[in-house]
């Protein structure tokens, strides 16, 4: 595995955008995310992606990355030798993953933040119970929810008027 794969630990930010773009391909096996930016990032630099069909991932990846069943070694190993030796595959993951990687900015997500907030001072003004957005916006994602008033606890990625949340 060593002269096909290297282990390379921590990496400095300024130091990812020349990794991702030198990589033939980014595998991500993590089976828990709040987002999934790795993938994102690495779509967004035209390196085709291999993840786990798992948390955020899928509906951040969409059909730009090739997606594996958690713990399905096997299955994460064929796709990536798919695309270490399929070029064509490899060249329409790239596309996909780099058209993508456009329909996110963090503008729009600065502009749904600002949509939130505002929506709970909406609420409040209104004497409403402010609304809590679980999940941090992606649907797949699910916090639990703790209505202070009953101490009930709620696994949901909806909004609801719940008071607290806890991640």
């Amino acid at each position: 595995l060593t002269p096909y794969v290297r282990w390379i630990g921590p990496v400095r930010e300024e130091d990812k955008a020349a990794l991702y773009r030198l990589a033939s391909v980014f595998v991500f096996p993590s089976l828990l995310e709040g987002f999934g930016l790795g993938p994102l990032e690495a779509m967004g630099s035209g390196t085709p992606v291999v993840a786990c069909e798992a948390s955020s991932i899928p509906e951040v990846a969409g059909d730009a990355a090739f997606l594996v069943a958690p713990g399905d070694s096997r299955a994460m190993g064929g796709a990536i030798l798919s695309l270490l030796t399929q070029p064509e595959h490899a060249a329409t993951m790239r596309n996909r993953g780099l058209a993508r990687a456009r329909g996110f900015s963090w503008r729009a997500t600065a502009e749904g933040t600002l949509a939130a907030y505002e929506q709970v001072i909406r609420a409040r003004r209104r004497g409403e119970a402010s609304p809590i957005v679980c999940g941090e916006g992606i649907s797949r994602v699910r916090r639990r929810c703790t209505d202070t008033k009953t101490s009930e606890v709620c696994q949901t990625s909806e909004v609801c008027s719940r008071s607290s949340a806890t991640g």
